[in-house]
């Protein structure tokens, strides 16, 4: 329906930077702070865990975590922006 008013549209640039940071955050959540969350649990399940690799790692996903939040603000402001 919002296609056939023209009010969607993929030309749009809102769409498009819409659709752009939802794949950075989608590629970042599943390539990055997963596989990390899942290295952690495996280290921390050992007998003898590596504190230091635990900390690297947690140190990598602060680091995602904190772009995903900028990432989070862009969309929130883009969705505002199609809303208008």
């Amino acid at each position: 329906m919002a296609m056939a008013e023209g009010v969607f549209s993929f030309h749009s640039p809102w769409i498009v930077a819409a659709i752009v940071v939802v794949t950075i955050l989608t590629v970042q959540g599943f390539g990055l702070l997963m596989p990390n969350s899942i290295r952690i649990l495996l280290e921390i399940r050992k007998g003898n865990p590596d504190t230091e690799k635990i900390a690297r790692l947690n140190l990598r996903n602060l680091r995602v975590s904190g772009s995903q939040a900028a990432f989070q603000i862009a969309i929130i402001f883009i969705m505002a922006n199609l809303a208008i």
